[in-house]
């Protein structure tokens, strides 16, 4: 009889991976990942930086429009009655009397619900978490959501008994800030036990950049954004705010 060959090929078994090889496989897959992650992060915080510079610009267009509307007067810091408290005049409204010409109608009284951070557009930085921290003593925010610190050493400050600025250092007139592109107007900040905030030169020269108390806020990767009083907006590092309090605060007058 004849006898067929068969026809069939026979393949290989698969060779299956080794242990070894394995690890280094998810390893390399761990380590791309972390990298994609890094940088992913690295962009959205760059994103969060520049929405809120461009916060800040929008502040100081603000600022621009009421200064030629007040004749040269800069926002009055606490002198001025507050519009939601009549008869109080020991209050910050800086940033209050500003809002309107941010497109926040400010008529109705200021809201404090959860609406409230999208209600106050430019003054809540994307990047700021304690805002959105309604637990005490971090709430409510005064009667204002904001993520900005002004400088007390611009505008009009406390009236004592007699109605007559009590604080000699306090510039009343734009025109009076001798380096407007060097002196802040307004940054960063935070207030723990809620309200708007004031900054001092002794705060600035700590370059704090702590959790607690009446803090400027480092939130873009350990830098600060600030308004300057010309319009310019502009990033520091504690190691180039440190001891500079005087420079960036105390404007020296014409």
């Amino acid at each position: 009889m004849m006898k067929y060959c068969s026809d069939k090929t026979h393949t290989p078994a698969s060779r299956a991976f080794t242990l070894i090889e394995l690890l280094v496989t998810i390893a390399i897959i761990s380590a791309l990942l972390a990298l994609v992650s890094s940088v992913s992060m690295k962009a959205y915080e760059s994103t969060l930086k520049g929405r809120c510079v461009g916060n800040l610009r929008t502040i100081g267009a603000a600022l621009q429009s009421y200064i030629a509307d007040s004749n040269g007067v800069l926002p009055p810091m606490s002198a001025m009655e507050d519009p939601f408290d009549p008869g109080n005049k020991n209050v910050l409204v800086a940033q209050k009397v500003l809002m309107p010409y941010t497109g926040i109608d400010t008529s109705q009284g200021l809201p404090t619900d959860d609406n409230a951070i999208r209600a106050y557009g430019p003054w809540i930085c994307p990047s700021d978490r304690m805002v959105r921290d309604k637990t005490p003593p971090k709430s409510p925010r005064w009667k204002c959501y904001n993520s900005y610190y002004v400088n007390s050493y611009v505008g009009k400050g406390v009236v004592n008994e007699a109605g007559a600025d009590s604080d000699s250092r306090t510039v009343v007139r734009g025109v009076q800030v001798r380096n407007p592109n060097t002196i802040w107007y307004m940054a960063d900040g935070f207030r723990k036990d809620g309200g708007q905030g004031r900054m001092t030169a002794n705060m600035v020269s700590a370059a704090d950049i702590s959790e607690t108390g009446d803090t400027l806020r480092y939130r873009h990767g350990k830098t600060i954004n600030v308004l300057k009083v010309g319009g310019a907006v502009e990033s520091f590092s504690p190691d180039q705010v440190r001891n500079k309090g005087n420079e960036y605060m105390i404007p020296a007058k014409n």
